[in-house]
C-alpha cells in the first residue's frame, strides 16, 4: 500500500534516495569504524522509513572491487522535506560535505518488485508519472552461499560487458555484510534503454536465467526509478 493518498500534494509523497560518497583513503578507517554509530543515527532520523548502509565498489563490479574509502546509502523517506532535513541537519550527512567526492539522487518509483531484508520497501514509494529522460535502476540480491561460485562466474561475464551496453551511463556496485548480499545502481539514458537491456544484454539475460534455474537467490529486488530532478545532482561527481 502506498503512503500517498489520492490528491496528495508533492509534500506528502514518499520517495527514495541513493547517496554515494568517496571519503578518501586517509579517512577510510575512521569511516568504517563509524558504520555502527551511523546506523544508530539513521535509526533516529525523523521521516526516514527505511535505510540500508552499504559498502561500494568501482563501476558495477562490487563482487570483485570493494573500495574501503567508498560508502553508500539507500533510503526511503516519508517525503522530500524529510530528506531535505536529513541533508541539512543530520551528522551523517554533515560528514559527507568533507568527502573527496559525492553523488546524491532522489528517486521516484517507476516499477519494481521484491523485498530488501524481508521488507517490501517499494510499496511505500509513490509511482512516477510522465516518465521522460534518464532512469535509475536498483538491483539487489541475497545469494545462497552454495550458489556463490556460480554467481561470481556469471557476474564476471556481466561486468566484463558493461562498456558495450547501449544507453548505460554509469553503474556502481554495492554490498552489505555478509558479502553474499550484493547489488548495483545504474543510470540509463531513458526508460527504453533500461528495459531493452533486460532482454538484449545477453550476458545479463543469461545470468538471470541461471539464477532462476539454480535458485541462486534467497531474496531479490529490482526497481526502475525516475531521478528527481536528474542523476547528476550532487556536491561533486563521484569517480567511477
Amino acid at each position: 500500500m502506498s503512503l500517498v493518498r489520492t490528491g496528495a500534494s508533492m509534500a506528502d509523497v514518499a520517495i527514495a534516495s541513493f547517496h554515494l560518497v568517496d571519503v578518501g583513503l586517509r579517512r577510510a578507517p575512521a569511516a568504517l569504524a563509524r558504520i555502527g554509530l551511523d546506523r544508530r543515527a539513521l535509526a533516529r532520523t525523523p521521516g526516514l522509513l527505511h535505510a540500508r548502509s552499504l559498502g561500494a565498489g568501482r563501476d558495477g563490479r562490487m563482487a570483485m572491487s570493494f573500495q574501503p574509502d567508498r560508502r553508500a546509502l539507500f533510503a526511503v523517506w516519508r517525503n522530500e522535506a524529510a530528506l531535505d532535513r536529513f541533508l541539512d541537519e543530520n551528522p551523517v550527512a554533515a560528514r559527507w560535505t568533507t568527502a573527496e567526492a559525492s553523488w546524491h539522487v532522489r528517486l521516484r518509483l517507476i516499477e519494481g518488485h521484491g523485498r530488501w531484508a524481508g521488507e517490501p520497501i517499494l510499496d511505500e514509494i509513490e509511482p512516477a508519472r510522465g516518465i521522460g529522460g534518464p532512469v535509475v535502476t536498483v538491483t539487489r540480491a541475497a545469494i545462497r552461499l552454495g550458489a556463490l561460485p556460480s554467481f561470481l562466474r556469471h557476474s564476471r561475464s556481466v561486468t566484463g560487458s558493461l562498456d558495450a551496453v547501449a544507453g548505460l551511463r554509469r553503474a556502481v556496485g554495492f554490498g552489505e555484510v555478509p558479502i553474499v548480499r550484493l547489488g548495483t545502481v545504474a543510470v540509463w539514458d531513458d526508460d527504453g534503454a533500461a528495459r531493452r537491456a533486460m532482454t538484449e544484454w545477453s550476458d545479463h539475460a543469461a545470468a538471470m536465467r541461471a539464477a532462476a534455474a539454480n535458485r541462486m537467490f534467497t531474496e531479490s529486488l529490482f526497481a526502475r526509478f525516475e531521478p528527481i530532478p536528474g542523476p547528476d545532482e550532487g556536491v561533486n561527481s563521484v569517480r567511477t
